[in-house]
């Protein structure tokens, strides 16, 4: 499974949503809810992201490309 793929898959998890229904331009406001994805996400692709930096991503497309850079 793609990064893209497996982020969309933790976003709508963690926003009890269905996947089809997550795109890059979903607002991310709740910081607990940032939070919970960074956590996952780190944790499922085995990467270090500061859960301040990802706090500052507003969107998904915004979460996504840090993930990417981080990848």
């Amino acid at each position: 499974m793609k990064v893209d793929q497996q982020v969309l898959r933790i976003v709508a998890e963690v926003l009890g949503v269905h996947a089809e229904d997550v795109d890059v331009d979903l607002p991310l406001r709740d910081w607990g809810q940032v939070c919970r994805i960074n956590d996952e996400t780190c944790m499922v692709l085995n990467i270090n992201i500061g859960t301040q930096l990802a706090s500052q991503c507003r969107t998904v497309g915004d979460y996504l490309r840090l993930v990417r850079s981080a990848a």
